[in-house]
């Protein structure tokens, strides 16, 4: 007899896996996409362990301060220092200096030629750009003549960077390497904030997506621990399948609703564990 589909079953986007450690009995699962407000449950509880972590090291005096600032200063010289505590405004320089040339009517800009050369480059699905005509005849005039054109470009970008780089390294000439270690630690900890942060969003993202093959209503995983105490390997490869729905460019809100019943997804590909724990394989 058919289950009897209910109201949260609706739309729901997802798919059944099987995860076998070469033991030839897989552990059959299914993931799904994330709600709304699942998402917001994920998003707060992964700023709030990155909120916690920064303001664990915002004293100078705290322990984890401390031992990063020691790190800093043995490891890294005064370049070194100030190429981490200017590396955030050198990104954004980029993003600038990449903005000002792709709106540049006199330049790279004219006609959207840079962008147009990267379409042709990198092509679609459906028609493959001339970056995979390159790796089949590194010969090929358009191939050539496109990348040469898109490595000027780059050459172009490179050196309005190095010289806002430059610019801005100048600016901690005389700044001694005490403070410098500070400020870059400052900033190798908001590094790691994000980290934390994103190691979160994955630890919570499994513990939502993760789902009884039989109740897609219910949760495989009764509490995080559970998500904890995966073997590194398996809780890699279910990030990994959990990261893929929310690439899937075909699916649209408008997208017809697919049944909480629906068989797996024809995956193929195996994902293989690293030498010291066994081979792992993931199918659908």
């Amino acid at each position: 007899m058919k289950k009897r589909r209910r109201l949260g079953d609706l739309y729901v986007r997802g798919k059944e896996i099987k995860i076998d450690d070469g033991t030839g009995d897989p552990v059959v699962i299914w993931i799904q996409k994330l709600n709304e407000i699942e998402r917001d449950a994920v998003l707060r509880r992964a700023n709030a362990a990155k909120a916690r972590y920064l303001l664990e090291c915002e004293h100078e005096e705290s322990e984890l301060f401390v031992g990063t600032l020691a790190s800093v200063h043995d490891y890294l010289d005064h370049d070194g220092m100030v190429n981490v505590v200017i590396s955030e405004d050198v990104a954004k320089a980029r993003q600038r200096f990449e903005a000002q040339m792709a709106a540049d009517e006199e330049g790279w800009g004219k006609d959207d030629k840079i962008k147009s050369l990267l379409d042709e480059w990198v092509g679609t699905d459906e028609e493959p750009g001339l970056a995979a005509t390159f790796a089949e005849d590194e010969n090929d005039p358009s191939a050539l003549r496109v990348k040469g054109e898109i490595e000027a470009y780059e050459a172009d970008l490179d050196r309005a960077v190095k010289e806002e780089q430059e610019r801005l390294a100048r600016e901690f000439d005389s700044t001694p390497d005490m403070e410098l270690s500070r400020l870059a630690t400052r900033e190798v900890l908001k590094r790691r904030g994000e980290d934390v942060f994103m190691k979160e969003w994955l630890r919570q993202q499994t513990f939502f997506c993760v789902r009884e093959p039989d109740d897609h209503q219910k949760r495989y995983f009764g509490s995080m621990p559970e998500v904890d105490d995966l073997h590194d390997t398996v809780r890699e490869a279910l990030e990994r399948q959990c990261n893929s729905l929310f690439v899937d460019l075909t699916e649209g809100k408008g997208s017809p609703a697919s049944p909480a019943s629906s068989t797996s997804s024809e995956l193929t590909p195996e994902e293989e564990a690293s030498e010291d724990s066994g081979p792992v394989a993931v199918s659908a």
